[in-house]
């Protein structure tokens, strides 16, 4: 009876159930759409808009030819980096076919022994870690670095981490396994205008760089890829200014 007197007066027509839905106007139904869904419709564009930026770094993304790891005492300005793969490209090849030559160089500030902080821990498991995967070929330390801490990972006296670079000149060590850079003087070289003093206590220690040893079980893309960096370095130290460096 109650539900009778209520609907007094109410066609039977008004009682059916209507899609209003159907009546909007077009810029109704989508106003409604995005009531009903905004933060769905939001989420699937910023979805959208996150994959097509992975993919255009990922089509325009240069991958390096050779890659070179520094670990240094001390920070290592970013411009000097950039200037180093740059005179290293003249000595490089196009080795994976992609049209371009390209350099990558990675400076770790590995700190000193009696200084580092947190940073340095993180740096020297970076570096542990690119030996560990064999990604990188070239390795460029301080030699108090190389000194304490890469000739202790070796087991055997008479073992090297370096191979034999297979090249002379005055910055060659005596075993032939890699050479001295002097980085202040190539600092000096690039920042002309900038006090050689400064340079010399922001650069203090040069580099030993060499090609890291491969053992004769390791993968054949490791071995080629050990002779492709043998062969920039030999290259580069070939360069009269860079021998009598």
């Amino acid at each position: 009876m109650a539900r009778e007197r209520y609907l007094v007066g109410v066609s039977e027509e008004e009682l059916q159930y209507t899609d209003r839905s159907t009546q909007l106007t077009p810029k109704g139904k989508l106003e409604n759409i995005w009531y009903h869904h905004k933060w769905g419709i939001l989420g699937g564009v910023f979805a959208v808009i996150v994959a097509a930026v992975l993919i255009v770094q990922l089509i325009t993304r240069v991958t390096p030819d050779y890659s070179i790891c520094i670990a240094a005492s001390t920070y290592i300005p970013e411009p000097i980096v950039e200037e180093l793969e740059k005179a290293l490209l003249p000595y490089a090849e196009d080795v994976n076919g992609d049209g371009e030559v390209a350099v990558q160089i990675q400076a770790l500030n590995v700190q000193k022994e009696d200084e580092y902080t947190q940073v340095g821990v993180n740096n020297r498991q970076a570096v542990i870690a690119h030996i560990a995967a064999g990604d990188v070929m070239i390795f460029a330390f301080s030699p108090s670095f190389y000194n304490s801490f890469i000739a202790g990972m070796t087991a055997e006296e008479d073992f090297s981490f370096f191979t034999a670079l297979g090249a002379e000149g005055e910055t060659v060590a005596e075993d032939g396994t890699y050479f001295t850079f002097d980085l202040s003087a190539f600092a000096q070289s690039v920042w002309s205008d900038y006090p050689k003093e400064q340079i010399d206590e922001m650069l203090p220690e040069p580099l030993v760089i060499g090609v890291r040893y491969v053992d004769a079980s390791a993968k054949d893309e490791h071995k080629q890829a050990q002779q492709r960096h043998l062969e920039l370095l030999r290259r580069f130290l070939k360069d009269e200014k860079v021998a009598q460096s």
